[in-house]
């Protein structure tokens, strides 16, 4: 009898509504509500690893400002690393009146660091005054850069002494940026833009006022100086692309030149046509640029 029973329950079950779920008819309790003796296992977790803020930036820009008689070269690139090519960008200036963009020209680099000299070579710029050159991997070391330039009109070099190569990458992240909170940027495409840019060495010279000769002080062209807020300012050329507007203080005039009494030191570069034009259009400066 009972054999039979079983089968009938199992039908009519079948045939009523369907079974609730497992979800329908258990609900977990909250951790609080479910007293028992053993511990829960504590979860598994790799090891903590403290975020390093350096490695998340990119890696610093590493600029040279040089001069010759003829030229001005800026040229920029990431740190060197040992076993990775090398790429920089060289910009190069023509001086004179007016700071001008080369518009043709040979230029050739010649790495010289662990016994080793790469070289690596471009016929002509990439676009005016703007040269890219690639050398092979170098070893790790300090070296010496050297650039050779070739023009239908002149040759000229720049030689870069102290050039480092670092062993991999976090060495190189220790390089220090060097970034100031006041510098202003304005790169080479657009100084070359304006028909009176250029820039001179801070310098001593002769201002004639009247029957009165001031000599062997220092002096800056009457076109180096804007005025702000009622003071004279002057840019000071920090690299080839950062400029720091310094508040100066001024001697004596002769329309021409004019004396500079405190502000600047002897030696520092300062933009002495275009500073007008340059006022209206700074920006801060940014952690490099692309062109």
């Amino acid at each position: 009898m009972n054999s039979l029973r079983i089968p009938l329950v199992l039908a009519a079950l079948l045939a009523g509504p369907s079974l609730p779920t497992l979800a329908q008819v258990y609900t977990p309790p909250d951790a609080d509500e479910h007293p028992h003796p053993h511990p829960h296992p504590a979860p598994l977790r790799g090891p903590e690893v403290t975020p390093n803020p350096a490695a998340q930036l990119p890696l610093a820009t590493i600029s040279h400002t040089l001069y010759t008689s003829k030229s001005e070269l800026y040229a920029e690139s990431k740190p060197l690393i040992a076993g990775r090519p090398i790429r920089f960008t060289a910009h190069l200036t023509t001086l004179g009146a007016s700071f001008r963009p080369y518009l043709a020209g040979q230029v050739t680099a010649r790495l010289q660091v662990g016994g080793q000299t790469l070289t690596a070579s471009v016929a002509k710029p990439e676009a005016p005054g703007i040269f890219r050159l690639q050398l092979p991997p170098a070893p790790a070391g300090t070296g010496m850069l050297v650039i050779d330039i070739v023009t239908p009109e002149f040759t000229d070099q720049f030689t870069i002494p102290g050039v480092v190569v670092y062993t991999d990458e976090a060495a190189a992240r220790q390089l220090p940026r060097d970034e100031r909170p006041g510098d202003i940027s304005y790169i080479k495409e657009k100084s070359w833009l304006l028909p009176d840019f250029a820039t001179q060495p801070l310098g001593r010279g002769t201002v004639t006022k009247g029957a009165t000769n001031l000599t062997n002080v220092l002096v800056l062209p009457l076109t180096a100086f804007v005025n702000i807020g009622g003071r004279p300012h002057v840019y000071v050329q920090r690299t080839g692309e950062r400029f720091e507007l310094r508040p100066v203080q001024t001697g004596p005039g002769d329309g021409r030149q004019v004396q500079l009494l405190s502000g600047v030191q002897e030696g520092e570069r300062v933009i002495i046509g275009g500073a007008r034009e340059i006022l209206g259009a700074t920006v801060p400066a940014e952690h490099g640029h692309s062109h």
